[in-house]
């Protein structure tokens, strides 16, 4: 919350200064369609609460246009509900919650604004920048028609579109656009030539939608529609509802941290609470395991039945770090039997999973827009009959560990909507094997985030000292005690000289394990120090790394320390007391060990492939491809697989370490205040699944929808 300024309307319409005190405002908060009641305490951020006494604040859940909902008392209702509740669960719910909103908050103050598009050179801009409705706006659209990648081919240039993600009953267009005068062009008298238009903003319009072509006539011609995703701008000062919005329904079998094997468990939580938090409805539909963490569930009641193909299914709701999830629960066993993965019968119990799963929101009634699955285990319900899915719903499919169950991830590829993956570049590496390659146009890269308020050096319980991007150093070097401590490894010259090269992966084939050893050996031999967290699954490579351990100990006693074993704790205090990070992966999805470790002021040795090449821009080799995402060079990187291709990028990082100290610093602190969490990939997939809506629609108008 943020000091309510002292012109803020509020204040008069509220008469809140006529009993003095000191005022402070919230950012809007998502309001769940079906709740009745808002329940909320406040926190000075340092553990401290008000919670009215034990009781809590209520307030009542008005109607769209405002107004309170008619007879019945809701606030009193819930406060005497909460009355027959057990109060120790009414407040671990509230510290949590108050827990969760002062992570969120600090995690998201440490990040460096995107800079803004400049009008003078930026492909669309509005006059004003954001339109208000009831008046027009001046659109304003550069080409460049001797690229050869221009979409338009003729001279002419014509908009058209409409309002609210194309629901309103109003569109505009085609309307012809001209060269604009050049000293109206915004920007300044160096903005480059566009064209222009003027449109009328309807009262009621909240989204203005458009894309451009070069003929009049409707379906034929060149048309630039962003790629199928639409020109989209906010608008101000609209009458009536609000911003449009989806209902997501995603049905997987894991999610974090109740039921989490691996990386699509933290994918399904923290993807979902980004969309909710751009304002969508959001549920995930999970299998009531017997052995998921009930600790971690608020809310949990049992909340309906039904059944399916002739099985009671127990219908359970709980919230998992604020999403809305519905636990199916069947009486034939299927989830009863202690383990997620694990069993010779585990297509059979996710293929029945997913018939709950549809059948529940067809007893429902459920009006979704996108059904979105992950992997093979909930690809069933992307190629059941279409009878089975929501009228008209758009579904998504995202393929986070291609190694299993190819056929039904191909079927899936084949009905979806639309596909997608764990990162741009994988979704290229990947479009042509045989389970995408038929349908590989469907397929969009979008790459993971990190949970920015679980991987944050100021709030990190882990270490003894917090830091942030203005404080490291200190913090930094507190790490290194903490970890040389731990570790019995010999404490680093106060002056920073020596580099603490850090690796905490797996050690398979595909983290690049000769070269990771082979990094690990020029390190120490160049007057670094090593750390490594990891084991191996196959013997003869863990064997290999134990003998490294062994003789890097006895050649340099004190400038290394191993630890084979998984303990994530000490991944925390490794990132924040290491200077540089080795990922050399042959291949890797997404990767999130780069990303932890910028967040930590931990600079990413990385080899080129996959996530990390999205993720990591050289500081010498991809100034400009880091531009093209508004970003600065982050790390370093390396092409090929000899020892030679990593030295390339290693030798580069710890010369700059011993010699440039002021480009280091100046590296480090750009990189810690880069956001890698799940607000940009959570806009990405907020267009997708609009044009997929629209999509959707519009099959199931045409009557292409096949069953």
């Amino acid at each position: 919350m943020q000091p309510l300024a002292h012109d803020h309307p509020a204040r008069v319409e509220y008469w809140l200064d006529s009993g003095g005190g000191d005022w402070w405002i919230a950012d809007p908060i998502y309001i769940h369609p079906e709740a009745k009641v808002l329940d909320f305490v406040f926190s000075n951020g340092e553990g401290q609460y008000d919670n009215a006494g034990g009781r809590d604040y209520h307030a009542p859940v008005g109607l769209e246009d405002g107004t309170l909902p008619p007879e019945e008392d809701h606030v009193a209702k819930r406060e005497e509900l909460l009355e027959e509740e057990q109060g120790p669960l009414d407040a671990t719910a509230a510290h949590r919650a108050g827990q969760r909103a002062e992570r969120k908050f600090l995690a998201r103050s440490s990040f460096a604004p995107r800079p803004p598009e400049d009008p003078a050179t930026a492909k669309v801009v509005t006059v004003p920048a954001i339109p208000v409705a009831g008046k027009p706006v001046d659109v304003f659209y550069r080409l460049d028609r001797s690229d050869p990648k221009c979409p338009l081919r003729t001279n002419d240039v014509f908009i058209q579109g409409s309002w609210n993600r194309w629901t309103h009953s109003d569109g505009f267009g085609p309307t012809q656009m001209f060269p604009a005068d050049p000293s109206m062009l915004p920007g300044g008298p160096n903005a480059k030539p566009a064209y222009t238009a003027k449109i009328f903003v309807p009262k009621n319009a909240h989204v203005m939608d458009f894309y451009f072509k070069d003929t009049q006539a409707n379906g034929q011609g060149n048309y630039d529609s962003k790629y199928g995703l639409d020109y989209h701008v906010n608008i101000t000062g609209a009458a009536g509802g609000g911003d449009p919005i989806m209902r997501v329904v995603n049905i997987a079998v894991e999610m974090a941290p109740i039921a989490k094997v691996g990386g699509m468990g933290d994918v399904v939580t923290a993807l979902s609470r980004a969309i909710i938090e751009k304002g969508h409805n959001v549920e995930v539909i999970l299998p009531k395991y017997d052995c998921m963490d009930h600790e971690q569930i608020d809310g949990l009641h049992l909340a309906d039945e039904f059944t399916c193909n002739g099985v009671e299914i127990n219908v359970w709701k709980g919230d998992v770090e604020d999403v809305p999830v519905t636990f199916l629960q069947p009486e034939n066993g299927h989830f009863d039997v202690g383990c997620i993965y694990g069993r010779g019968d585990d297509h059979i119990r996710f293929n029945f999973f997913c018939e709950c799963a549809l059948e529940w929101l067809k007893v429902t009634d459920a009006k979704v827009d996108v059904v979105h699955c992950h992997d093979w285990s909930s690809a069933p319900a992307i190629f059941a009959r279409r009878s089975r899915l929501p009228a008209g719903c758009a579904t998504v499919f995202t393929i986070h560990n291609l190694n299993f169950g190819q056929d039904l991830i191909g079927r899936a590829m084949e009905r979806a909507t639309f596909a997608t993956t764990v990162s741009p570049t994988y979704a290229s590496e990947i479009a042509d094997q045989g389970a995408i390659r038929v349908h590989k146009e469907k397929l969009v890269g979008v790459r993971n985030g990190i949970d920015i308020e679980i991987w944050d050096p100021m709030t990190d319980e882990c270490l003894e000292q917090n830091y942030n991007a203005d404080s490291w150093k200190n913090g930094k070097a507190v790490a290194k005690r903490q970890l040389a401590e731990r570790l019995k490894m010999a404490m680093p010259p106060a002056d920073h000289s020596v580099p603490l090269v850090g690796v905490v992966a797996r050690l398979t084939h595909q983290k690049g394990v000769h070269m990771i050893k082979h990094a690990m050996y020029r390190t120490v031999e160049n007057g670094g120090q090593v750390v490594l967290l990891g084991s191996a699954p196959d013997g003869n490579v863990q064997r290999e790394f134990n003998q490294m351990a062994e003789d890097i100990g006895n050649r340099f006693p004190g400038q290394s320390g191993f630890v084979f074993a998984y303990d994530e704790p000490l991944s925390h205090l490794i990132y924040a007391a290491s200077d540089i990070l080795l990922v050399p992966s042959m291949f890797e999805p997404c990767g999130l060990t780069q990303m932890i470790a910028m967040r930590y002021g931990c600079i990413p040795v990385v080899r080129r492939t996959g996530g990390l090449r999205d993720t990591v821009f050289d500081v010498d080799d991809d100034r400009e491809r880091a531009a093209e995402q508004g970003l600065t060079p982050n790390g370093f990187s390396f092409d090929g697989s000899q020892h030679y291709d990593i030295e390339y990028a290693l030798d580069r990082a710890m010369r700059m370490y011993a010699s440039e100290k002021t480009n280091w610093d100046t590296l480090v602190g750009t990189t810690m205040r880069q956001d890698w969490g799940w607000t940009d990939p959570a806009d990405t997939y907020v267009e997708h699944y609009w044009k997929a809506t629209k999509s959707a629609k519009y099959q199931a108008a045409q009557g292409l929808h096949r069953d």
